[in-house]
């Protein structure tokens, strides 16, 4: 006989589940959720009263409650890549006499001379450190093996395609490529270029060893294995990573600041913006690498952007969003400070000493305001809120000492023509204009001084000033100039 439910308790239509048929409240209490409130209630009616060890209804705020369900495991999501190496036949490398070399982080397979390439292994361990002293650890494989790379230093080709080692299915390259956990490069003409492409093919294979799509981001990834790969590797101390050139000479073939004051003298300098939106294809060419690699060393460096920008960083090695690099450059003042960068680089240059220094606007636009200009410093802002379209009188007084040897050189503001930088004598006061309104571009032009001048901004904004000398030199500079600006009256 059909009876029909009580319309208090009807729910919905059964669902076919795997071939029978089951009702909504089944299907609720598999899936974890009630197909309705109305089910929900008709439930709840048909429970009996949950009672005590003795029988009596136990209240219902001191009945247990059912164990939350815990939530899914990602943990699997932070493994990094699983080690996919290829199997290297010894006899086939004996026969080709290619040379194997190991220590904790790198296995070195490589035909050139062992006394060049036996203190490639050790190097590359000190990088690995360095890169998980900034990047953080590395999170464990599946296997829960050590991290450790393959390289193939390559003389000839040949001798490692005959011994199995170039595999037939990895795209060409001119200079190096990496896989993995693995990367083949071919030999450089200079000792400090072959630690160079060997330490930036390292810096692909570590950064990328969770996360290895680099199309998203390809000038980070670019650029943080030109950072690390720019490197000082004495006899007699500690390699260093990350560094600034300081001569050309000291990085033979490097040619990265070369290529950038040669676009610069082109006027073809980058916003930080077009840097970060350089195609994939584009880094067939190495302007695309010093630019990266620029962007990478002025965020990493940088005395406003150092901690942050590791943080972002480590997430990312870490395989989280991309996204975060790109709001990490959403900052008008630091896209500025960018441009100014670009504008003043140059070998040595010293970027701690040479980051612009703020100061909170004066309160007064109409009286005459004065500072201190340091001249160990580079462009230091005057504090001074300026009128567009309004003449405004400049004057300094002071003595600064450029140099200490081989004697003191000593400069008033209107410098000393014994050396000249920019065109202007050494230790004369020069300015550049920051505009107040955030969409306008900065004026890039060197506003020349001396100790007394008259300036007539183009638009509001303020007048940073420094004390002209070359950006690889501050170090050594001492004493500072009194610097007065004064509206039109």
């Amino acid at each position: 006989m059909h009876r029909t439910m009580p319309s208090q308790q009807r729910c919905e239509p059964a669902t076919r589940l795997g071939g029978g048929w089951i009702g909504p409240g089944l299907l609720g209490l598999l899936l974890g959720v009630c197909c309705d409130e109305t089910c929900a209630q008709s439930s709840q009616a048909r429970t009996p009263p949950e009672r005590s060890r003795t029988g009596q209804e136990r209240p219902e705020e001191t009945r247990p409650r059912p164990a939350r369900p815990k939530p899914p495991d990602r943990s699997t999501a932070q493994l990094r890549q699983s080690d996919r190496r290829l199997t290297v036949p010894a006899a086939a490398v004996a026969a080709q006499g290619i040379l194997r070399l190991e220590s904790k982080r790198l296995v070195l397979y490589t035909d050139i001379p062992r006394d060049e390439a036996a203190g490639l292994p050790a190097l590359m361990d000190r990088a690995y450190d360095a890169w998980v002293a900034y990047c953080g650890e590395l999170p464990a494989d599946r296997e829960r093996s050590e991290f450790q790379m393959t390289g193939y230093l390559m003389a000839n080709q040949d001798r490692f395609r005959a011994a199995g080692l170039l595999p037939d299915n990895l795209p060409g390259f001119e200079h190096g490529r990496h896989r993995g956990q693995e990367f083949w490069m071919n030999d450089q003409p200079s000792r400090y270029y072959r630690e160079h492409l060997l330490l930036h093919e390292g810096t692909h294979c570590f950064t990328t060893a969770v996360d290895r799509d680099l199309t998203r981001t390809v000038w980070f990834f670019e650029g943080i294995a030109e950072h690390f790969a720019t490197h000082r590797a004495p006899d007699d101390a500690p390699p260093q990573f990350g560094v600034w050139p300081d001569q050309r000479s000291a990085f033979p073939n490097l040619g990265r600041i070369k290529i950038l004051e040669e676009q610069r003298a082109r006027g073809e300098v980058l916003t930080a913006l077009e840097v970060t939106r350089q195609a994939p294809k584009r880094f067939d060419q190495p302007e695309a690498y010093a630019w990266s690699w620029a962007l990478v060393h002025f965020l990493a460096r940088s005395p406003e952007t150092r901690e942050s920008f590791q943080e972002v960083v480590q997430g990312v090695v870490r395989g989280e969003s991309h996204e975060s690099l790109l709001r990490f450059l959403d900052d008008q003042r630091r896209q500025r400070v960018w441009q100014w960068f670009v504008t003043d680089l140059c070998h040595g240059y010293d970027l701690e000493r040479a980051w612009p220094l703020f100061r909170e606007p004066s309160p007064d636009s109409t009286a005459a305001t004065s500072c201190a200009i340091k001249a160990d410093r580079g462009w230091q802002s005057s504090g001074i809120p300026l009128q567009g379209g309004r003449a405004y009188r400049v004057s300094a007084q002071g003595r600064v000492e450029l140099a200490r040897q081989p004697k003191p050189w000593v400069s008033e503001p209107t410098g000393v023509s014994i050396r000249y930088h920019a065109g202007l004598p050494l230790g004369r006061l020069i300015g550049r204009f920051w505009p107040t309104d955030p969409g306008l571009s900065t004026d890039l032009a060197t506003i020349n001084l001396g100790d007394s001048a008259e300036y007539t901004p183009p638009t509001d904004g303020t007048l940073f000033l420094r004390v002209n000398d070359f950006w690889n030199e501050l170090a050594d500079n001492q004493g500072e100039y009194r610097v007065t600006v004064a509206p039109p009256e």
